[in-house]
């Protein structure tokens, strides 16, 4: 979900929609969609910080509720009406363990429509081969999390499937209530 009122978003939402069931709709309870939305394209206002595609358009497509679990259905129903709403990338700051039956087909329709698939290597580190899904799927692209030293950060999955290290330690960005925060994860390096 997403502050969809945010100063730094509220101007870029062009659709949203709660595949949770959640009583809050497609809004942002806990900070963590809202902190991911602002790193991919908070405004370049004076405030916060800017985006890394400040003039991009956003879509919110809440698949994990307010206590912050979802179901692989609901994140492949998801990934469908994002691609039905014309999206260009899809950015997944989520992940588990195990591989399912129902995100690869829709990540198959995802890569079809042309899209770029964007998911979390996971934060398991920092032991070899800790990456979790869907960031192991072939359609996504996985991506690790850094430090301030550009070092792999000490809490960043590592796996053969990584594709690129990004920022991802100590990151401020957009937070619920109009207000700004600093989270770590390659949550915040995913966007």
């Amino acid at each position: 979900g997403c502050d969809q009122n945010h100063r730094d978003l509220r101007d870029r939402v062009l659709a949203a929609k709660d595949f949770t069931g959640s009583r809050s709709g497609a809004s942002d309870v806990q900070g963590h969609g809202t902190h991911c939305a602002g790193i991919a394209l908070g405004a370049a206002n004076g405030t916060g910080i800017i985006g890394a595609a400040p003039e991009a358009s956003l879509i919110v497509v809440k698949v994990l509720g307010d206590s912050g679990s979802g179901s692989v259905d609901g994140i492949a129903k998801g990934t469908d009406w994002a691609v039905e709403q014309g999206a260009d990338v899809l950015s997944y700051s989520l992940g588990g363990p195990g591989a399912d039956s129902w995100i690869p087909p829709a990540f198959q329709r995802a890569e079809a429509a042309g899209c770029i698939i964007v998911c979390a290597a996971g934060n398991e580190g920092p032991g070899a081969n800790t990456c979790g899904y869907p960031g192991l799927y072939q359609q996504a692209v996985a991506v690790a999390a850094t430090d301030k030293q550009n070092a792999v950060a000490s809490f960043s999955s590592r796996c053969g499937a990584v594709y690129v290290g990004v920022p991802g330690a100590g990151i401020l960005s957009s937070y619920p209530g109009d207000r700004f925060a600093t989270l770590s994860g390659t949550s915040m390096a995913t966007p």
